[in-house]
């Protein structure tokens, strides 16, 4: 199997997971996950099935857009020839690892520390490590944070998760 197939398939156990771990929580609570992880795991079965059937058929196309299609082609092609990079399935499945990576780091910082923190300690922390500038590293998670904040606490008058962390401080 390709690495691409295990990550779908990792991805679609998590899905799962945090489908049914959704629901230890009241009704209210519970709802937020739902509404990410339902589409989030019918995307990943979609992937998945595409990836497993291969290339498909190819379409018909318009006069327009089969001319727009060899074009791209051509330029994707130079670049390409320009790079000169050629990714090994290795360095695919390492990237595979890396996302990964990322996803379990955001779930174990949820879990730690909750929604309001995690969201613009994660964004800068992935935004500066992707060598993006401090000022869109800022400006992003905080336009994350507040986004978040209004939509879920504010106007949905929902309490996000309680973490770990402030479960333990309280006793």
């Amino acid at each position: 199997m390709k690495a691409k197939t295990f990550f779908n398939l990792f991805m679609i156990a998590f899905f799962i997971a945090v489908i049914i771990g959704s629901y230890q929580y009241n009704t209210k609570a519970r709802l937020m996950p739902l509404v990410i992880a339902f589409p989030c795991l019918v995307m990943s079965i979609v992937q998945l099935a595409t990836d497993l059937r291969g290339k498909k058929k190819k379409k018909v196309l318009s006069l327009e857009d089969e001319m727009f299609l060899k074009t791209m082609e051509k330029v994707h092609q130079e670049v390409v020839e320009e790079k000169k990079v050629e990714k090994t399935s290795r360095e695919e499945a390492l990237g595979l690892l890396k996302a990964t990576g990322w996803v379990l780091l955001y779930c174990l910082m949820v879990y730690l520390v909750g929604f309001l923190i995690t969201i613009p300690v994660y964004t800068v922390l992935f935004m500066r490590l992707n060598d993006d500038s401090w000022l869109l590293s800022l400006s992003t998670a905080f336009g994350l944070w507040l986004t978040i904040y209004v939509t879920f606490v504010v106007l949905a008058k929902m309490s996000l998760y309680d973490a770990l962390i402030f479960r333990l401080l309280e006793g």
